[in-house]
This record gives C-alpha cells, structure tokens and sequence, in this order.
C-alpha cells in the first residue's frame, strides 16, 4: 500500500513539473514572461522592419516589455534608443535617457560595447559631456582589449562630423595613453 502511494505521488510530480515547464514556453500568460525572449522579439522585428513605421513601432512594443519585466537588461534600452533615433532622426531626450541609463548600469558592457560607441559617435551631438565621458571610456576599454584596428572599424562608418572629430582626436590620443602603461588619466 506505501508503494503504490508513493508511486502515484512520483508520477503526479512527474506530470506537474512536465506541465510547469510547458507552461514557461506558451503564450496566453500561463507562463512566465522571460525578458530575453522579448529582447531578441524585438531585435528581430526592428531587423525585419525597414521603412515600416507600424513595424518599428511593434518593436518598440516589444522592447519596452522586455525593459519593464528586466529593468537592469541594456539590450532593450539599447533597442529603444536605436528606434527614438530613427523615429526622429536625432537622439530625443527620451533616447538620451535610455543611453545614459545604460552607461550607468554597466560601463563596459561586452555584449554592446561597439555599438554603444558607434551609437554614441553618431549622437555625439546630443550627448552631455558626463554620457560623452562615459563613450569615451568604453572606446578606450576597447582599445585597451581589442587593439587599435577594432577601434578603427568602429568608428570607420561614422557619419555625424562631431563624432568623427571625437573619433579622431582618440585614434590620437590612445596610442599615447596605452604606450605609457601607467595610470591612465582622465580622459577630456
């Protein structure tokens, strides 16, 4: 009699976590909503979306679900940055905050760091000096791991001219500060 209960106990464990786990992939909020599933939705419809407003604006949506269920995720913010700046053709002030909330969540993030500099070079106009301070340590982190040709084929495309002076003041300047292996100062 204790056999035969704890195997029918062993298999309604077996069913309700086979259940729960199926439930944590399906739609219909039976599940949990996994921001990075959100994330990479939204990456894949701005990819998609071209000149489609409707489309840009789906993956808006998208990104700032992913944002609101992981608030410390740069990817999303990234993402809502990228669209302000295409929506508008310049960085609003609601896409300024979503680059300097990223730099203040992580400095460096591996994960974005060329884009964030690129971006950062291509808004250089629209950036206060600390989040231009904080471009500029990034880059420099990435000259400092990556060498100079990285840093070259990041800010090769750069279109905005103030970012293309900041890029080459750096192409400059970092050679000098990364020879001298001592304490790097501030970067201005």
């Amino acid at each position: 009699m204790v056999r035969l209960g704890l195997a029918t106990l062993a298999a309604i464990t077996l069913f309700l976590s086979a259940a729960g786990l199926l439930s944590l992939n399906t739609e219909g909020g039976h599940g949990l909503p996994l921001s990075p599933g959100h994330a990479l939705g939204a990456r894949r419809l701005l990819m998609e979306a071209g000149n489609d407003p409707a489309a840009v604006a789906a993956a808006g949506a998208q990104a700032t679900r992913a944002l609101r269920l992981s608030p410390m995720e740069n990817s999303p913010r990234l993402m809502l940055a990228y669209i302000d700046f295409q929506q508008n053709g310049r960085l609003t002030s609601k896409g300024f905050q979503h680059i300097k909330t990223s730099y203040d969540l992580v400095a460096v993030d591996p994960d974005s760091a060329a884009w964030r500099v690129r971006f950062g070079l291509e808004t250089w106009d629209a950036l206060t000096p600390d989040v231009r301070d904080a471009v500029r340590r990034e880059a420099l982190a990435l000259y400092r791991l990556r060498g100079r040709r990285t840093l070259k084929e990041i800010t090769q495309g750069v279109t905005n001219p103030s970012g293309q002076v900041a890029a080459a003041q750096w192409s400059l300047l970092f050679p000098i500060l990364y020879s001298s292996r001592s304490v790097w100062p501030e970067v201005q």
